[in-house]
């Protein structure tokens, strides 16, 4: 089972719960960022994929259709408040796929969705598998992205457990297949640096296509992985738009249907 770990998971006072999904390789650490950026009014949940833990038997999933199984029954548990969705890069698929499943299951959709440094799901791979590449190769294209120092892919440690993890998410991503469904009813906003070389304006863009509710799409200082104030502005229209799609459900007579956990 994933490990999600809260700012507060237990704070009666939060208003939102914000699940956030990390990037190819990712930890719930490398969403520590958050924490400080999000108001008590907002209960952080960083989402823990499997086989980030050398303590663990847990492998890393390999494709998305048996990782949401996996993952719904502890996330589901936390639904008791209302909820939104933000995932970076691979995260923002799996966020995707994740809101597909809660309406499935009768959760209803999440106040917003937040994706970040992803083509939408409907665009195909444009710029060939890396998951498969020759680890020197590999190597220099992660150099070209950033998010991980250079320093750190020269430890034993990464390469050794964290590279076979990475090499799953990149396979998750490469061999995603897109099943049409109709739109998600929630607000959706999409973000890219401005220097990004993997997702382009446009892939960015089609995300709006994913939905029947409000779109709106920025591009924030930095590449794949955004710079830090493009981090700031990034957390500061999730605060703003999360505050306010809150406070309009709070007013709103409750018709979510809540099914019964699954542990």
């Amino acid at each position: 089972m994933s490990r999600v770990s809260g700012k507060d998971a237990g704070a009666r006072e939060a208003m939102a719960q914000l699940f956030c999904f990390p990037h190819a390789g990712g930890s719930a650490a490398s969403l520590n960022a958050w924490i400080r950026r999000l108001p008590a009014t907002i209960a952080l949940e960083r989402v823990e994929l499997p086989g980030r833990d050398p303590a663990s038997a847990q492998r890393p999933y390999t494709r998305v259709p048996p990782l949401l199984p996996h993952l719904f029954p502890r996330l589901a548990a936390r639904v008791d408040r209302p909820f939104a969705l933000y995932g970076h890069s691979l995260g923002a698929l799996v966020a995707f796929e994740f809101a597909r499943w809660a309406r499935r299951e009768d959760y209803g959709a999440p106040l917003a969705l937040f994706v970040s440094g992803r083509r939408a799901p409907q665009c195909p791979l444009a710029l060939g598998a890396l998951h498969g590449l020759p680890e020197p190769e590999l190597m220099a294209r992660l150099a070209e992205f950033g998010g991980t120092p250079e320093g750190v892919m020269r430890q034993s440690k990464w390469r050794d457990h964290l590279l076979p993890a990475l090499r799953a998410d990149l396979e998750m991503s490469d061999r995603y297949v897109y099943e049409p469904q109709p739109p998600l009813a929630c607000p959706l906003y999409a973000f890219r640096g401005v220097a990004d070389s993997i997702a382009t304006e446009a892939e960015v863009g089609a995300w709006g296509a994913q939905t029947t509710g409000p779109f709106m799409m920025r591009t924030l200082p930095g590449a794949h992985f955004f710079s830090s104030e493009g981090i700031a502005r990034l957390a500061d229209v999730v605060v703003a738009e999360l505050t306010r799609a809150a406070c309009a459900d709070a007013a709103a007579p409750d018709t979510r249907a809540v099914a019964p956990a699954t542990v």
